[in-house]
């Protein structure tokens, strides 16, 4: 998944550090707040080994940084806080898994959180 997105960085003759500082400068001139350097140094090896899914918001600053979108860097899809929440009663009744949709409730990475989540499916079932 995330080959594409260390594809474009190793174009651009960046290194991991170099890329997280344009993540960073491009966030601060959209009003965003994002990881700190370090914790996103860790979270760009991450996901470019395909280890964590891209979030909906650095998705969109991957497609600016880079240029292009998220779909050509290999980052494009849903995800849900990078570990899928499965309830119990999910399980035994055998319900699809529905797709986590980005919110701005979470300024950080967007998305809901897992309880707000369950909260939100138990209110609608």
């Amino acid at each position: 998944m995330g080959v594409r997105l260390r594809e474009y960085r190793k174009a651009r003759c960046w290194s991991q550090n170099i890329a997280c500082k344009h993540l960073i400068a491009v966030a601060d001139r959209q009003g965003l707040r994002i990881h700190s350097w370090g914790t996103l140094l860790g979270l760009l090896s991450e996901w470019e080994r395909g280890v964590r899914v891209v979030s909906a918001t650095y998705q969109e600053l991957f497609a600016e940084v880079y240029g292009t979108t998220p779909e050509m860097l290999g980052i494009a899809g849903s995800w849900s806080r990078n570990h899928p929440v499965v309830t119990r009663a999910d399980i035994d009744r055998g319900a699809p898994m529905t797709q986590v949709i980005s919110s701005p409730k979470d300024p950080l990475i967007g998305g809901l959180s897992g309880a707000e989540r369950i909260e939100l499916e138990g209110a609608a079932a």
